[in-house]
């Protein structure tokens, strides 16, 4: 499985780069403002973020190489993820929620080659909630996983990098490949 799903992942990553870059410079862009948005101001946390997917995806890396998580089957799910997320990136052209900060993410930068340009036109669903859920999936609910999910939701929404439905929308799908 390691020698189908490890090709899949990196081309996934290569092209999925090329995709968001194409993404984020669309002219059918929708924009709105999330009725929970409204109840308070935008903050950046775009550190304390990258410092939790960092921490997620460690985690994740250190149990799969102790044995406990199957590190194909990881691999084959974020591709999943990769290419259901360029699906409905496509079909649902979100922009960056009004008043909303762009995200600092060195992670997503490298993958899209888009260095020091945050994406903001990639909103449906969040890549971030959806990965950290497949990793909560793949060890049986760790606790540490689960308290990673919430401090993400919270920070991608008090940046308002997502709308809400995105988050609920990355988790449901996380959850489910």
């Amino acid at each position: 499985m390691l020698l189908f799903s490890l090709p899949a992942f990196v081309a996934l990553c290569y092209y999925y780069g090329k995709f968001v870059r194409h993404m984020d410079q669309r002219e059918d862009i929708i924009v709105f403002e999330d009725p929970l948005h409204k109840r308070y101001p935008a903050r950046d946390l775009s550190e304390v973020t990258a410092v939790l997917l960092m921490y997620s995806a460690v985690h994740m890396l250190a149990i799969a190489l102790m044995g406990d998580a199957h590190l194909e089957s990881i691999l084959w799910k974020h591709a999943q993820v990769f290419a259901l997320r360029a699906f409905c990136l496509y079909v649902t052209p979100l922009g960056q929620p009004v008043g909303g900060i762009a995200l600092r993410d060195p992670l997503s930068d490298w993958l899209s080659g888009n260095k020091g340009f945050p994406l903001i036109n990639d909103c449906m669903y969040s890549g971030h909630i959806a990965f950290i859920a497949v990793h909560i999936k793949a060890t049986s609910y760790d606790p540490f996983q689960v308290v990673v999910l919430y401090a993400t939701v919270v920070t991608l929404m008090l940046q308002k990098v997502h709308y809400t439905i995105d988050i609920v929308v990355g988790a449901m799908a996380g959850i489910l490949i």
